[in-house]
């Protein structure tokens, strides 16, 4: 906006606000010295209205310096939230980089340790045990299993921070996944509180997904353990409630420890922001997060001296038809004659190896080496290719694979880490080839092979 006298206003100045101040200046200075000057020859009553009029003037002056105080003040603390929300955004995006590298890093090992861990389940009853040893291994094996798939459900929501998760969304029975998280978190609640259930009867399933809520849960449960001093059971209690309102359902999680300082409360949602030393403050950011994504919403109200209640409210699922018996019966794995396995952690490779026993499995670590094994012998019935590899990606293997040899690009069935960048997100999207995602699960594995094989009519 221009200025009356048709100057631009200055940079970090209020318009309007320097040129009307020096006007109101000089016409106070005016009439003061009209009246100092002129003062002799007036008659009393000039006088007192040039001095009445000189102390509007400096009213007004007076308003005006303390309206434009107050606006600059105003300018400082939009500007300071401008920054805090710029800071933010950026300690978000760090984290979301952070959550993307992680994952992905920790799939791979992990798809091959959880493979083989299955892969023993699945061998230890042909070997001659005696029973004791082999309940106990069986036992172990079930542990380190459950350990393992723990950690995957953690990745996934890793995952779902960094790039946004693709799980469906489904009715959740939210009792057991709180059973489940009670399990969980045992070692941390044991010496440190009672935990009161208060769940009701026949409460309603909720939108969202098992491992969404359970890491949701988890955060919460744990935060509210690590207020709650150790070695004080019988004093410390930790409640778990769930109540009935319309459309909804209401998780609380309260608990009898120290309580929020009124001044850090505001700040709890905030990423990074953490009052606990060796923590990273991300638990309630991710928590957020995920039940907005979830149609829901989450708040914290807390007494110091007192405790702390958090409270989640999730959308009420309607329960869908159950499928016809007919319907739900999926078709048999149908065993593939050659398969290309195209991965650059040879561990992955040795485990598909292991649960393809008895297919013909022909193995390249790099998308070129991938690209010769087809050049040789083309007639793979699956390619299953690492999205993410140096050099040649699982995205140019198949438009190499397209361009060269016309139809065999359909039989491409990607395995990934479970991390992508948007322009693989938007590749997937167009081709329309199935996913697997590490760590995958032998089940999953044949349902994949069989659905591609399927394709062909296989």
């Amino acid at each position: 906006m221009e200025q009356e006298d048709g100057r631009e206003p200055q940079s970090g100045k209020v318009p309007d606000g320097p040129t009307l101040m020096e006007r109101m200046q000089a016409s106070v200075a005016a009439l003061e010295r009209l009246t100092q000057v002129a003062a002799p020859d007036m008659s009393e009553s000039v006088r007192e209205s040039l001095q009445r009029e000189t102390a509007a003037l400096r009213r007004m002056r007076g308003e005006l310096e303390a309206l434009l105080s107050q606006r600059a003040v105003e300018r400082e603390q939009r500007q300071a939230r401008l920054n805090e929300e710029q800071a933010r955004e950026h300690r978000t995006l760090s984290l979301n980089l952070l959550a993307a590298g992680l994952a992905h890093e920790i799939n791979n090992p992990l798809a091959y340790t959880t493979g083989n861990i299955e892969y023993l389940q699945q061998q230890l009853p042909c070997h001659a045990l005696p029973a004791h040893l082999a309940d106990e291994c069986h036992q172990v094996l079930d542990e380190a299993l459950e350990g393992a798939r723990h950690i995957r459900r953690v990745v996934a929501d890793l995952r779902a921070l960094s790039q946004g998760d693709s799980s469906t969304e489904e009715p959740v029975d939210l009792p057991a996944v709180l059973e489940r998280t009670l399990r969980m978190a045992a070692n941390h609640l044991r010496h440190r509180a009672r935990v009161v259930r208060s769940y009701g009867a026949n409460v309603p399933r909720v939108v969202g997904t098992t491992t969404k809520l359970g890491q949701v849960a988890l955060n919460l449960v744990i935060n509210a353990a690590q207020a709650l001093p150790e070695g004080r059971v019988s004093e410390n209690q930790l409640t778990l409630a769930l109540r009935e309102e319309p459309g909804v359902v209401v998780l609380s999680i309260s608990d009898t420890g120290r309580g929020i300082p009124p001044d850090v409360l505001p700040h709890v949602f905030d990423p990074f922001f953490t009052t606990r030393g060796g923590g990273m403050g991300m638990g309630l950011p991710i928590c957020r997060d995920i039940i907005i994504s979830l149609g829901g919403s989450i708040r914290v109200d807390s007494e110091p001296g007192k405790g702390t209640t958090v409270e989640v409210t999730l959308r009420r699922a309607d329960l869908p038809e159950q499928p016809q018996a007919a319907e739900r019966a999926a078709p048999p794995p149908q065993r593939a004659r050659r398969i290309l396995v195209v991965d650059d952690e040879p561990r992955v490779v040795d485990l598909l190896r292991r649960l393809m026993r008895g297919h013909e499995l022909v193995s390249a670590a790099n998308g070129r080496e991938a690209l010769e094994r087809i050049r040789a012998t083309p007639d793979f019935d699956v390619i299953l290719c690492d999205l993410m590899m140096p050099e040649l990606t699982g995205m140019d293997v198949y438009e190499a694979v397209r361009a060269t040899w016309p139809g065999l690009h359909e039989r491409i069935v990607f395995i990934s880490g479970g991390v992508f960048s948007g322009e693989m997100q938007r590749f997937l999207k167009e081709v329309k080839n199935p996913l697997l995602t590490k760590p995958f699960e032998p089940q999953r594995l044949q349902g994949v092979l069989a659905t591609a094989r399927g394709r062909l009519g296989h």
